[in-house]
């Protein structure tokens, strides 16, 4: 597989539809291209099933019919994008096997969350991995074994949509549908640096998820089918997809300073690492700099009763404890000699509940349910950890044997993973989570967005503005994986004036994928049109028939050298000479830098890059003055014409220049 192939299987959905909309890539080759990935990706043990015959017969038909001119609406908003499901969902070809030997070989046709996807013209053609009826938070099975964490493949990459999360983090799928009832979905997106939702109870269909029982009727407690993706607005586009009530699949920009956060950190009946805690701080500073309100708050209901009554509801839907009645004798007596809630005992009063103690819990939640409405009153969201701790090493011990481990040493209960998914899970709250940092050793760590029953489109759309997903393919390596970046937009004039100095973007770039990659970052910036070059030579002749308003440049590589051509063009009569000249390189010495302005080159950039570091650039290259222009090391030999004015561009300061809009980077 070519590596223009590569890069653009690791872009998001949104892109990759549009690459296939514009004839950059057939549905056939992008198949191919992610098939790839996975192959190349085998160690991670992410896609366990495939069904590669029906797949390209199905990308093939879509490359038809697109190729003689049917109409996009017809086609579909997914129409031939490669895509794999969790393995607990039917699929027509391949029924869900949760991780058990004695589900394969049912017959079974799609459930009703793929059959939606599929019907908006996806090609499915893979399953991802799931422990054993989507029952642990780490994800492995006696049938398919064990799926690692692309960023560290010692550590799990959560569960129970791990295998989703990391086929996500590795840039196999764009898409995945998984399923959460308490932080399935959340807690692996957490672990793998990608993003997920947790819609509103009831709001997508649960039919065809296994558990419960195949040909089940009735809807489980708690349990959600949702969407996981590169970003935020795939997020939102597979949602509308899945949803059973209307929702469009885009939506309008929320103005942060209009946003009311509450940071729910500060919870002594919940575990927390201290260095999560860090990242997620960070990430709410980042808010508030962009314009968010953003304050401090207790838990909205009493936390230990929302443990204790998750418990009942969680464990009485899910575990099968009908067998053992007869000790319900000796654990209350446990109980009351202070057993905990985790403990043996608590567990199994949990899983036999009576009805009437089932319906104590219920009740009990529907008055947390009331209190919430006068939270959401006051906040719009609330951000809140998606799990105590970032990925952890693997351990397949018996479950009461197992423990984790904080950043400090200390230990927590291994069921503390589930302590900041219980609101949501319990209430039937929409949670979307994004990329909030990393933690010192590199791994990254997830922030969840809590709002309102029926609040999808405010989680999905108050906190993020514009999400972009940086692909694998601009980093050196897995564990450099871009997880996301946050851009938050508060000022629209000031885009408008961005975008209005750069409609017209070059890209120069020995790797023409690497090149495309960054210029779908511009377009996603407001650029109208990009070209792409190679080679020095091949670079000017597109300058002077592009005239482009902004260039991109690579540093040096065969055939290509970014000094000299920002030389020559600085000395050459075109009139894009006075264009503004960002190096995007991995060379970050102190001499190249030097060498990159005294060529005549306007910002540095270093590899690899998120999406909100080059907004910065663009942003400081058209708005801000150039600090370094009148500096004593400034003696390359166009000093005295840059210092003139004469290349002042794009950058020039306009009389009715705004403020710059904020920016806050996550991931």
């Amino acid at each position: 597989m070519s590596r223009g192939l590569s890069d653009l299987a690791r872009l998001d959905a949104t892109a990759q539809l549009h690459a296939m909309a514009t004839r950059r890539i057939t549905a056939a080759q992008l198949l191919e291209a992610s098939i790839a990935q996975a192959d190349a990706a085998a160690d991670l043990n992410a896609v366990v099933r495939r069904d590669l015959e029906q797949a390209r017969q199905r990308a093939l038909t879509i490359d038809e019919r697109r190729l003689a001119g049917e109409p996009a609406e017809a086609l579909g908003l997914l129409a031939g994008l490669p895509m794999t499901v969790k393995d607990t969902l039917d699929v027509d070809g391949m029924a869900a096997s949760a991780g058990l030997k004695s589900m394969l070989g049912r017959a079974a046709g799609d459930a009703a969350a793929v059959g939606r996807v599929r019907t908006e013209g996806a090609v499915i053609w893979g399953k991802t991995n799931t422990p054993v009826m989507a029952g642990d938070a780490q994800t492995w099975n006696a049938l398919y074994g064990t799926t690692n964490n692309p960023w560290d493949p010692a550590r799990t990459p959560g569960g129970s949509s791990g295998g989703a999360a990391a086929a996500l983090a590795a840039g196999i799928t764009p898409l995945e549908i998984g399923s959460d009832v308490s932080g399935s979905l959340r807690i692996p997106a957490s672990f793998c640096g990608v993003f997920a939702h947790k819609p509103t109870y009831g709001l997508v269909s649960q039919r065809g998820h296994v558990p419960p029982t195949p040909g089940t009727a009735a809807e489980p407690d708690l349990r959600v089918i949702g969407p996981m993706a590169r970003s935020a607005r795939d997020l939102r586009l597979l949602l509308s997809i899945m949803a059973q009530a209307p929702m469009p699949g885009r939506a309008a920009a929320v103005a942060l300073p209009d946003l009311k956060v509450g940071l729910w950190l500060d919870e002594p009946v919940f575990a927390l690492d201290g260095e999560v805690a860090v990242v997620i701080e960070a990430f709410a500073a980042a808010l508030a700099g962009a314009g968010a309100a953003v304050t401090r708050m207790k838990s909205p209901v009493d936390a230990k009763a929302l443990l204790d009554t998750f418990a009942v509801l969680l464990l009485s839907a899910t575990g099968d404890g009908g067998g053992n009645t007869w000790l319900r004798g000796p654990a209350k007596l446990a109980r009351s000699l202070g057993a905990g809630r985790l403990s043996w005992a608590g567990v199994l009063l949990a899983q036999t509940a009576r009805h009437r103690e089932w319906m104590a819990a219920n009740e009990t939640r529907a008055q947390m349910e009331l209190a919430l409405r006068k939270t959401f009153a006051r906040y719009d969201v609330i951000v809140a950890p998606a799990a105590p701790v970032a990925a952890f090493p693997h351990d397949h011990r018996a479950g009461g044997r197992r423990t984790l481990r904080g950043s400090d040493g200390r230990t927590m209960a291994y069921g503390a993973l589930m302590d900041w998914s219980a609101l949501a899970s319990a209430c039937g709250l929409p949670a979307t989570v994004v990329p909030a940092g990393r933690t010192p050793s590199g791994l990254p760590v997830g922030v969840q967005v809590i709002g309102p029953r029926g609040g999808d489109s405010k989680t999905l759309a108050g906190v993020s503005v514009k999400t972009i997903f940086t692909p694998r393919g601009l980093c050196s390596s897995p564990t450099d994986l871009c997880a996301g970046i946050i851009v938050f937009n508060t000022d629209r004039k000031t885009l408008q004036r961005i975008a209005a100095n750069m409609q017209r973007v070059l890209v120069l770039d020995p790797n023409a994928g690497a090149a495309k990659l960054a210029g779908e970052l511009m377009k996603e910036m407001g650029a109208r049109q990009v070209a792409w070059a190679t080679r020095t030579g091949q670079a000017l002749e597109v300058v002077q028939d592009f005239e482009p308003h902004l260039i991109l440049t690579e540093l040096t590589g065969p055939d290509l050298d970014g000094l000299d051509f920002t030389r020559q063009l600085r000395r050459s009569l075109f009139s894009a000479r006075k264009a503004p000249v960002i190096v995007i390189t991995a060379e970050a010495t102190a001499a190249s830098i030097l060498g990159a302005r005294n060529a005549g080159m306007h910002e540095f950039l270093r590899k690899p890059y998120t999406a909100g570091d080059l907004y910065r650039r663009v942003e400081n290259v058209i708005l801000k003055p150039r600090p370094w222009i009148d500096a004593k090391m400034y003696v390359g030999p166009d000093r005295r014409r840059f210092n003139s004015g004469e290349f002042d561009g794009a950058r020039k300061r306009r009389s009715d220049a705004s403020e710059p809009a904020d920016v806050a980077q996550a991931g």
